[in-house]
């Protein structure tokens, strides 16, 4: 490049240009020391607005990726938010369900055990029964032996309790 094109030099130019190149330009083509001062100011005025605008550039590219990013972390929160609020009514449902199994759970477990108890009584009574019914067919037949009669209806002891029955005691006779 000719000195004397220095003068011509485009902004761009000047601001992309090796600063000693620069320099070396400036002294060739017999630049005084204010003027030398004013080309420097006029390239450190240029790379300022260059690097105001890729600033100015960068922080617009970030706001509006900041606001993309802003955009997309409120729709997620909102449907977040919905989310927690149909959990939560699950939730409520379950929990309610729970406790009505556990009353229900309760009641069955006092049926159970008030049906274990009748369960148990009539199994005693079967059995009292049933030893009144062996009572009753051992005295019948003692009686039918003894007086070759039935003395005792058979009984059965799930339609009709048994009777007590009463049998007059045997009087030995002697037949000497």
């Amino acid at each position: 490049m000719k000195p004397t094109q220095l003068k011509n030099m485009s902004d761009h130019r000047l601001i992309t240009i090796d600063l000693k190149v620069l320099h070396s330009l400036m002294e060739k083509a017999g630049y005084t020391e204010d003027e030398q001062e004013e080309v420097r100011a006029r390239r450190r005025k240029l790379q300022n607005r260059n690097s105001a605008k890729t600033s100015a550039a960068r922080k617009r590219k970030q706001y509006e990726s900041m606001t993309d990013a802003n955009k997309r972390l409120r729709q997620e929160l909102e449907a977040m938010h919905s989310r927690v609020a149909t959990l939560e009514d699950e939730n409520a449902m379950l929990r309610f369900r729970a406790d009505v199994a556990t009353r229900r759970g309760s009641q069955v477990m006092q049926e159970c055990d008030i049906l274990k108890r009748e369960v148990a009584l009539l199994s005693s009574l079967l059995q009292n029964a049933q030893a009144e019914v062996q009572e009753a067919r051992e005295a019948t037949a003692d009686s039918t032996w003894l007086y070759g009669v039935d003395a005792v209806p058979e009984v059965d002891p799930v339609s009709k309790p048994p009777q007590h029955i009463h049998c007059a005691p045997l009087v030995p006779t002697s037949s000497f």
